[in-house]
């Protein structure tokens, strides 16, 4: 795989991030009649999504640096990854908990999990427009 091709992907998931993350998730909320339940099922689904086509994304980049052709540096990916595993195996998992609890009607512990994922979100897409500029540049 080509480094250009490489970049492309790499700001594929940057739209994907941008648009889910810091557009849709808000948003949903502000729609006529959407009660908080109804917007955490929507939010629960959305992000399972999205976080298995990061995944996917994700597989495909670091196998074209294990395979692939290109020169550019798999270190510009190591920050977007690790947060990517960490949101995956315990940050959308715990918030997953949460969600199920409020929309059962319960009230869950007080909790920093919704701030950590969003400063983790913030960081992951200024690593990824980081590395894809810097494979564009490479």
């Amino acid at each position: 795989m080509t480094d250009s091709l490489i970049a492309a992907l790499t700001f594929v998931w940057v739209g994907l991030i941008v648009g889910i993350s810091f557009i849709e998730a808000p948003l949903k909320f502000r729609a006529p009649n959407m009660t908080r339940e109804l917007g955490l099922g929507i939010g629960r689904l959305v992000f399972t999504a999205l976080n298995r086509v990061e995944l996917l994304l994700g597989i495909v980049i670091m196998t074209s640096f294990v395979i692939g052709s290109n020169t550019a540096p798999l270190r510009w990916y190591f920050m977007p990854f690790i947060i990517l595993a960490l949101g995956t195996v315990w940050l959308l998992l715990a918030l997953k908990k949460r969600i199920d609890l409020i929309v059962a009607g319960e009230t869950p512990p007080v909790s920093a999990a919704h701030k950590i994922f969003i400063v983790l979100e913030v960081i992951k897409l200024l690593s990824l427009v980081f590395a894809g500029w810097q494979v564009l540049k490479h």
